[in-house]
């Protein structure tokens, strides 16, 4: 697990102190070691910032060269199956390696097949490869967007990095908001690739490769979770084992490594699936942990309950004092993309204690998308039937429940849109843009100044939800695929992503294995979902394998206690912000909306915790990045 940068200069040589602060700037996704290469005419530059996980001699290092001097590689991520690939490799290609890195199979699996090499690899990557000969550059993000990559171009450079922040650090880099970014953020609590809330800058989506050449820069699909029929007529014990057998599989080649590697443990039914899988796998020796932010929760008990199950070193992570104003702060300085999704904070508080035990930590991430774990799945059938309703018949509806019950008449008017991926993105989004029945819900359309409505799309992100979407008749697998294409791949994984390795953590989902994504979306929703149950399918493949207490709890969310937090905590931190005359968000939201929102939400008469944390962490970005 690493960090990577590169330039290349079209007209004039690379500064070479310009390039070491902009290398500088992501030491924490790899404090052991540093490695700079730079062509013989001084207009590429790679480098690297190393964690090393697997061979951790000197023989890992990066950039790497090929013996023959024309290609360098950077990569960031693993290869869990690059002991096959280099078998292959060996076989084929009569290569003798001189390392027993990841790094260098990778680098020659490129030389050897080109874009071809990504359908061999099964791992969490992206690497960027530059042939001095032909004077490109070829790079590639893996199939789910577990590892990030950002770029920037212009006419006269390419610059790429692991974050944002180190292409900020060239100071020809212009800093400018990319305000319709940060209105899909308003309703996603993420931007979804490719773009990143900056004018300018770029991110590689997931299951793409990347290639410039002359100063022109092509964007590539080579994988996209996609629904097939393979295995419909299997009876669910065959589904069941066949499903279960590959999870053990992923889960072993996650346990390759030289160093400690641990789990995290919710006692929710995934990170305990995967703790399961451990065990049965072999590993003898599992630390897992869970987070405890002041009293003992429902977390705490059932993930006790596992780890005496499991008899795991099972660790509880005390954060009863927080410094909510520093933490933030450091949040922000990490997330150097508008992010809004609360969960960040405790995932960063918790990713700095389970540094102290171990490097690699292995979640349950994933497991709700695959396998139908979210309530929007179940209710998805009845919204696609009420949209397919008469539009003035369902406005009707709304109306008539207004004055029955504020909260029916709030949901019925989410559902009162145009279209069904514009009903089903208005339910899953934080802002909704518009509820004119009820009245009494502040919305984007009070929150925006006239003049930034006219300028931005407000149709945006439901047409974003559209381009997610899967085509097939199965519309709660269609859910999912979005779930994977964009909740995932830009949300919950570029989360983790930043919080581990902010504290230099590597963090592995067993469940994002694409094999098993790809089996996954083979099974029909009927059977994954059975009687519309919340992952059926997955509750009965571990039965017997994990406490039943666990298998049947509810499902609670993980974050902090945002409500309190906004209102005590907080409460300076918000007014010397978002509510002062010098806030920069005054400059495209109306201040008045921001102070209504404030008072109903000290006067109890509704929670909008995390509308004001999405205004609050909005002004903190704009602060620290928009300074130019």
């Amino acid at each position: 697990m690493c960090g990577i940068l590169g330039v290349i200069e079209h007209k004039e040589k690379i500064e070479q102190d310009v390039f070491t602060n902009m290398l500088s700037c992501i030491e924490h996704r790899g404090p052991e070691s540093g490695g700079v290469w730079i062509s013989d005419d001084g207009t590429v530059a790679f480098g690297h910032r190393r964690l090393a996980i697997i061979d951790l001699s000197s023989g890992g290092k990066q950039p790497m060269v090929s013996d023959d001097g024309r290609f360098v590689i950077s990569f960031n991520g693993e290869i869990y199956n690059y002991i096959e690939i280099k078998t292959e490799l060996e076989k084929i290609a009569k290569r003798s390696f001189k390392t027993q890195s990841d790094t260098e199979v990778l680098l020659y699996a490129y030389i050897v097949w080109g874009e071809h090499c990504l359908q061999k690899l099964n791992g969490m990557f992206v690497f960027a490869v530059w042939d001095k000969k032909e004077k490109k550059l070829f790079a590639a993000r893996d199939r789910l967007g577990e590892k990030p990559f950002k770029y920037y171009v212009d006419n006269n450079k390419f610059i790429f990095a692991s974050e944002i922040k180190s292409i900020l650090a060239h100071p020809s880099v212009k800093r400018q908001v990319d305000w319709q970014a940060v209105d899909e953020a308003l309703s996603f609590r993420f931007v979804s690739s490719p773009q990143t809330g900056f004018a300018g800058i770029k991110k590689l989506p997931a299951g793409h490769f990347l290639v410039w050449h002359n100063n022109e820069v092509s964007v590539n699909r080579y994988w996209q979770p996609e629904l097939t029929s393979q295995i419909k007529h299997s009876s669910v014990s065959e589904i069941k084992k066949t499903v279960w057998d590959l999870f053990l599989d992923s889960v072993k080649k996650r346990m390759v490594a030289d160093v400690s590697v641990g789990a995290f443990l919710s006692g929710g039914l995934d990170s305990t699936s995967v703790v399961a899988a451990m065990r049965e796998v072999g590993v003898k020796n599992i630390d897992t942990f869970v987070i405890s932010m002041g009293g003992k929760s429902e977390d705490q008990k059932y993930a006790q309950m596992a780890a005496a199950y499991f008899k795991t070193n099972h660790h509880v992570i005390e954060i009863n004092t927080i410094d909510y104003r520093k933490a933030l702060s450091d949040m922000i300085d990490c997330y150097d993309e508008p992010f809004f999704d609360q969960s960040a904070l405790p995932s960063m508080l918790i990713s700095r204690e389970i540094k102290k035990h171990v490097t690699v930590v292995l979640s349950g991430d994933g497991g709700d998308e695959l396998f139908g774990g979210y309530d929007a799945y179940k209710v998805i059938p009845r919204m696609y039937a009420f949209s397919k309703l008469p539009l003035s018949f369902r406005k009707c509806v709304a109306s008539a429940f207004a004055p029955v019950s504020k909260k029916a008449s709030y949901k019925l008017e989410i559902l009162s849109q145009d279209n069904f991926v514009e009903n089903y993105s208005e339910y899953y989004a934080l802002w909704k843009t518009k509820l004119p029945v009820s009245g009494q819900y502040i919305t984007k359309h009070d929150l925006y100044l006239p003049e930034f409505m006219r300028h931005i799309d407000s149709n945006y992100a439901w047409k974003k939800m559209d381009s997610w979407f899967g085509q097939s008749r199965d519309l709660q697998n269609n859910a999912m695929i979005a779930d994977i294409q964009g909740r995932l791949a830009d949300g919950y994984l570029t989360k983790t992503d930043i919080a581990t390795m902010a504290s230099a953590t590597e963090l592995r989902p067993p469940f994002l294995d694409y094999r098993l994504v790809e089996l996954a979306m083979s099974i029909p929703a009927q059977i994954k979902m059975k009687h519309n149950q919340e992952k059926w399918l997955w509750k009965e493949i571990v039965k017997n394998k994990i406490p039943e207490e666990i298998i049947n709890r509810k499902k609670i969310g993980f974050g902090i206690p945002l409500h309190e937090i906004i209102k005590n905590e907080l409460k300076d931190v918000v007014e010397e912000t978002i509510l002062s005359s010098s806030a920069r968000i005054s400059e495209v939201f109306n201040i008045k909306t921001i102070q209504q929102l404030w008072v109903d939400h000290i006067q109890h008469k509704a929670d909008y915790s995390n509308h004001l944390w999405s205004l609050l962490v909005a002004e903190l970005w704009l602060r620290k990045y928009m300074r130019d």
